[in-house]
């Protein structure tokens, strides 16, 4: 019963620590993804700074409205990245962080899928910043989160 008891102990602690990783990897990804819309904003503008002015005052509410977002649209592809990671028991940086810039893009589908608009209706201008920030949040999730779990098959502590 001991080994038992501990085989879940271990599994819980590592469920908590991939779920905070998560939640890391949201804020993350949401915080470059917001970035690189506000460059791309900014620069499509043409420099204006009564625009930059506005965007920075907008920025608390996009960061958050992003998070909300993110949290739901990202988490279908999470989870089919963390079973695969698990199964093919990634230890890498660069596995995690592809990973997460693929669910980037996925993201975006199942966004459309929730909210039943067409990819084609979808801001062309999303598909890049949501990438690259999947690809931030992949990465924050194996340094918040892997670094410490290490072999996902690993059974013993």
């Amino acid at each position: 019963m001991s080994g038992q008891s501990s085989a879940l102990v271990l599994w819980l602690g590592r469920f908590g620590l991939a779920f905070l990783g998560y939640l890391a990897a949201v804020i993350g990804a949401t915080a470059v993804t917001v970035a690189a819309l506000f460059v791309a904003g900014f620069a499509a503008e043409g420099a204006d700074m009564s625009s930059l002015l506005k965007n920075l005052r907008q920025l608390p509410d996009t960061l958050l409205i992003g998070m909300i977002i993110t949290v739901q649209s990202a988490l279908p592809g999470f989870l089919i990245a963390l079973s695969v990671a698990a199964i093919l028991r990634w230890v890498k940086p660069l596995s995690y962080t592809l990973a997460g810039g693929l669910n980037g893009a996925f993201s975006i589908l199942v966004l459309n899928f929730f909210t039943g608009t067409r990819l084609l209706i979808m801001p062309p201008g999303l598909l890049i910043p949501c990438v690259i920030g999947g690809l931030a949040g992949g990465f924050v999730f194996h340094f918040v989160c892997i670094r410490r779990i290490g072999n996902w098959g690993r059974t013993t502590a």
